[in-house]
């Protein structure tokens, strides 16, 4: 296994109802600064794990790009 790691940060639906998961990927030089969107089925159909994490506090992300 790699050290591969897509993390769902959002979401939006275009004018169709298609929902698609705005992405982070731990991957240098993907997507635009390591960010893109993927349709949510396309998405779930290729993932073969997934974790969900609950934050617990609210993350002050103001200092970091």
């Amino acid at each position: 296994h790699s050290q591969h790691v897509l993390c769902i940060i959002g979401y939006a639906t275009d004018a169709n109802g298609v929902i698609y998961f705005e992405i982070r990927n731990n991957y240098k030089g993907w997507g635009k600064n390591n960010f893109s969107f993927a349709k949510a089925d396309d998405f779930l159909f290729f993932t073969e794990q997934a974790a969900v994490m609950k934050l617990y506090r609210k993350y002050d992300h103001s200092n970091n790009p």
